[in-house]
């Protein structure tokens, strides 16, 4: 036992000298691929210590090392004794329960609850993010009564994806998972919504007449809030600092919007406050709100001919959020301002214009075949994102549809030229390709991609896919290796 504890401290010292040495090295003088080199080996290197983290605590967890110093638990003793968040102490927590080995009462040791996620932990192929995201799944299925088979291939199959997508991706693809396992969909609990619903405004303060708020609103609400906030929230918009000069919108001079963009001190939530505030003046001076990227500041659901036939399911909103679709058929119904677009699976139909910018009804396609930016990885809903040419404006490329995408701010401005070494080229996919029609981004000779993230039935193929490709080619070796040994 000894020779194991000494053992262990010198690991760790070990592990202490090398951090020490790389420390005292400066990166700033390496080039570019040094530098990338360094960037990957060392996060692996880091998740794997993230592995090595939730094993000592799931040990000194089992040894009552909390109770011996006087905390109540785990997760107190990570945030008084060692500083840390409640956040990231829960996450760790949550580490030592899903991720580590687990003692039994007869004191047999047996593997983790989700072992392959402890696997690629340890391996350093996954983030925290990724676990975070492929648990909350995990969890989420086994509260709806998933059998161990199915948390078993849930897990195999996400463990997998992870190797590939970001973790907003993996939430995507297993929230798509689940709605599998119910033909109606992971529509939500509308008796529930109802009764949580509310909205608490505390006294105002003596001192500065300002008010608490708080409470829970309902999808339809929130993607009306989103509608708003996409419009008036944005950084330079209706910010009470500039006084009478301050912007309402957007369609004016674009030095002024990038000046007050750029003065603008604001936090989200601050922005977000501001605008509620000119919302709510509007509804009371019976304003309307105008236009955002060319389309009414209005939630524009997304949802298909199927799902508006049978009134189940649910539908997106072009600022990301969700709505069932019954409610989004009660909106359409009752709000003549609200847009209610039909997404089929296919591109949309085709729509010319010899204008460089394009029309709302173009903007409106392109949210139901696109659903946001179509960069690989990005995750920004369409009401954040401007239309971009696939072949540029100014080398001859026209406004049609077939010719139009969908790029937030950030991925729009890094597409350069066909040919370029730094900037991304997007083309349409190829006929008979699998995503015909589709805008693939390609760097230099890089691989050609599509962007799944907001596409999770996409992702959950993918998924599956990959795993069932990766299965095979580990079969495929068994099998070679036992004839190998039979001959």
């Amino acid at each position: 036992m000894n020779s194991t504890i000494g053992g262990y401290g010198e690991a760790v010292g070990e592990l202490e000298h090398a951090v020490a040495r790389v420390l005292a090295e400066d990166p700033a003088r390496l080039g570019p691929a040094e530098l990338t080199d360094a960037l990957g080996r060392i996060e692996t290197v880091a998740r794997r210590l993230s592995a090595v983290q939730v094993a000592v605590a799931a040990a000194a967890n089992a040894a009552g090392v909390p109770g011996r110093c006087g905390y109540a638990n785990l997760k107190v003793l990570l945030q008084r004794r060692y500083r840390l968040t409640g956040g990231e102490a829960a996450a760790r927590v949550r580490g030592v329960q899903n991720r580590a080995a687990r003692q039994q009462l007869s004191g047999a040791v047996s593997e983790p609850r989700y072992p392959l996620l402890a696997e690629h932990q340890r391996a350093g192929a996954v983030s925290e993010g990724q676990l975070a995201e492929i648990e909350k799944v995990l969890s989420k299925a086994a509260r709806a009564g998933a059998d161990a088979e199915v948390l078993s291939l849930m897990e195999s199959i996400l463990a997998d994806a992870a190797l590939d997508e970001q973790p907003h991706a993996l939430w995507a693809a297993g929230r798509y998972a689940m709605s599998l396992l119910d033909a109606q969909g992971e529509e939500p609990d509308d008796r529930r919504a109802r009764a949580q619903r509310g909205i608490d405004l505390g006294p105002q303060n003596a001192d500065d007449l300002t008010s608490e708020i708080g409470g829970v609103v309902t999808a339809p609400v929130r993607a009306m809030l989103d509608a708003v906030f996409a419009k008036w929230a944005r950084p330079g918009i209706n910010n009470p600092a500039d006084g009478d000069d301050r912007l309402l919108g957007e369609g004016g001079d674009a030095a002024a919007m990038a000046a007050a963009a750029e003065r603008d001190d604001r936090s989200a939530s601050q922005r977000r406050h501001d605008a509620l505030c000119t919302a709510l003046a509007s509804v009371l001076d019976a304003g309307l709100t105008g236009a955002h990227r060319g389309l009414p500041a209005v939630p524009i659901v997304t949802m298909t001919l199927e799902q508006v036939e049978a009134e189940v399911g649910v539908a997106t909103t072009a600022t990301g959020g969700s709505v069932s679709v019954a409610d989004a058929v009660e909106i359409l119904r009752t709000h003549p301002y609200y847009v209610l677009l039909l997404d089929a699976h296919s591109r949309p139909l085709w729509l010319g214009r010899s204008r460089r910018l394009a029309t709302a009804d173009q903007r409106l396609a392109l949210v139901g075949a696109e659903r946001g930016c179509t960069a690989p990885g990005c995750d920004s809903a369409p009401a954040y994102c401007e239309v971009h040419h696939r072949d540029e404006w100014a080398g001859g490329g026209a406004t049609d549809i077939d010719n139009l995408t969908l790029a937030c701010s950030g991925d729009h401005h890094s597409v350069g030229p066909p040919g370029a070494e730094a900037g991304w080229e997007t083309i349409a996919a190829p006929p008979g390709s699998r995503y015909a029609g589709r805008t693939v981004w390609r760097r230099g000779d890089g691989p050609a991609r599509v962007n799944h993230a907001h596409h999770p039935d996409e992702l959950y193929e993918e998924a599956l896919r990959r795993w069932r490709e990766r299965r095979d080619e580990a079969l495929a070796r068994l099998r070679a290796a036992r004839i190998g040994e039979a001959s």
